[in-house]
Parts: structure tokens; C-alpha cells; sequence
């Protein structure tokens, strides 16, 4: 079987207006500045080492709602998926 794991983070994007309004804010508590900051979900073969696939989305989109798009394309039939317990499943 193929050993696959999804999880998400954010980053932290270059200072612009644009992205502020593409991707959303998040505050630093320490300077009080509002940075443009994205999520980043990623699909991950972990026997192999590499990314299949990766998403960046807005800030306010949960890694939860773009899985499906992470798994669109990919025959799970030999895939043993491993999540973290931000997504929930039985």
C-alpha cells in the first residue's frame, strides 16, 4: 500500500493589499500588524518523500474543505490516508 498523509498550515505572503484581499489576514499579537496570510493544504507520499499534491487557499477556507479537491484525480485504491484530528471521521 501507499502511505499517504494530508495536513495543512499556514504562510505568512509578501505585504500587498492584493493578497490581503485574496487570501485574508492574520494578526501578530506581538507587533499588532495584520499580514497577508494563507493555508497551504498538502498531500503527501510518505514512504516516497514527496508532495502529490498542494493547495494554497484563503485564510478562511479550512484544509477540511479543500481535501476532496486534494483527492480529485487520485485512485485510492491501494492508498492508506492518515489525517490529523482536525479532520473528522469515523
Amino acid at each position: 500500500m501507499v502511505l499517504l498523509a494530508a495536513d495543512g498550515s499556514t504562510v505568512s505572503l509578501p505585504k500587498s493589499e492584493a493578497l490581503k484581499r485574496e487570501f485574508g489576514m492574520a494578526s501578530n499579537q506581538q507587533e499588532g500588524m495584520e499580514n497577508a496570510t494563507a493555508r497551504v493544504s498538502i498531500l503527501y507520499d510518505v514512504l516516497n518523500d514527496i508532495v502529490l499534491k498542494d493547495i494554497l487557499h484563503p485564510l478562511f477556507v479550512s484544509e477540511e474543505t479543500v481535501l476532496p479537491e486534494c483527492l480529485s484525480g487520485l485512485s485510492l485504491d491501494d492508498k492508506l490516508l492518515l489525517f490529523d484530528r482536525g479532520y473528522p471521521s469515523y
